[in-house]
């Protein structure tokens, strides 16, 4: 028998609870389940903050502590980062990526996000060429769809930029019983799933939903999430000046399945650069109506008729999109079905394996 790789993963665990974390909790697990040599460094900062890639002296210090573990690389023989997408998201993991590439380590990068070729040519001078340097070192990307490959193509060949695309928790999937016992509610029930911060556009949402209100425009609505930790005070004002708005907290487990059962609409309105919302494909599942900002890897899997894409930054387009989507009809009633069938086949085994795939391919 092939003996398998010994493999460790560098990147966030949760806690806090992200897309990115929960990622690789389930590669973690199921490299696990699939007896393979697996370990983890967990490089999650524990402060939330609105501001993602943002420099301070206590993270500096943070990853410091992190950022030199030669075991990791020794002891492995796959080197498996999720990158940040800034040039200090770049350069805290560098460490791993030129000392696996010296000791010929097969180094992987996984892109969950689609800003990093961005950001690259946003640089000048000699942070630009040290970002290149450092990821020109990589064996092989990984991005969320074919769209995102640009974000490698300065640093890798393209026949080394592979896709891997997100999952679902076979937890937040619905039985047959329960598709049965979804409820057509002719009231909207909105949902924002994610962590709460400008750059996902929540007070645009915050907004939207004021201006229903001042309409008369009958709804539900209810948010979960990590809140920024710098705006507890503004968003909880926010909430509770919104009668028919309620704040959760972080949901997760059976308390997300059973918010997604009681919700019929999730918004999305981020106006980061995106790679593919988690929060999206469980709605999905789950019999939501999406109403989302475009993003390539969303266009690349779904069309107009599955998602309602909206412009950024618009209030009103969320307004809107609300009040259309509310109106119920026999097409609705289709797409949502073919969401949830579409969804249920992004299975997290899909996405274990499809790693395994990736990582047992000889680069050419």
């Amino acid at each position: 028998m092939e003996k398998k790789q010994r493999i460790i993963i560098i990147g966030p665990f949760p806690n806090p609870i992200t897309g990115l974390s929960v990622a690789n909790l389930t590669l973690y697990e199921g490299l696990l389940n699939k007896k393979y040599m697996v370990s983890k460094l967990d490089t999650s900062y524990s402060k939330f903050e609105d501001k993602t890639g943002s420099f301070s002296f206590d993270k500096l210090f943070f990853f410091i502590t992190k950022s030199f573990n030669i075991k990791c690389v020794l002891n492995n023989d796959v080197i498996y980062i999720t990158i940040g997408q800034s040039f200090f998201g770049v350069l805290k993991y560098s460490f791993y990526i030129l000392l696996g590439k010296l000791l010929s380590k097969e180094v992987i990068i996984h892109l969950h996000g689609n800003y990093l070729g961005d950001m690259y040519h946003n640089l000048s001078g000699l942070k630009k060429q040290l970002v290149k340097f450092i990821l020109s070192k990589i064996d092989k990307a990984i991005v969320l769809s074919k769209s995102l490959k640009n974000n490698f193509t300065p640093f890798v060949d393209v026949s080394n930029i592979y896709v891997l695309t997100n999952f679902v928790s076979k937890d937040i999937l619905l039985t047959n019983t329960e598709k049965e016992k979804l409820e057509t509610i002719n009231e909207p029930r909105i949902v924002f799933l994610g962590n709460l911060m400008t750059g996902k556009g929540i007070q645009y949402f915050f907004e939207s939903l004021e201006s229903l209100e001042l309409e008369g425009f009958k709804f539900t609505a209810k948010c979960a999430g990590t809140m920024d930790s710098k705006k507890i005070v503004e968003y909880n004002k926010k909430i509770d000046s919104i009668n028919s708005l309620e704040y959760l907290g972080v949901v997760r487990g059976e308390k997300k399945k059973q918010l997604l059962k009681w919700s019929n609409i999730l918004i999305c309105p981020s106006v980061m650069v995106e790679g593919l919302p988690l929060s999206i494909l469980e709605a999905m599942a789950t019999g939501n109506k999406i109403i989302a900002t475009k993003q390539p890897a969303l266009q690349d899997m779904f069309n107009n008729t599955q998602i309602t894409f909206i412009k950024k930054e618009s209030s009103f387009e969320i307004s809107e999109a609300i009040k259309k989507v509310s109106k119920h009809s026999r097409a609705q009633e289709d797409i949502i079905k073919f969401n949830m069938n579409y969804i249920e086949k992004l299975t997290t085994l899909k996405f274990i394996e499809g790693f395994i795939s990736i990582m047992n391919i000889e680069n050419e």
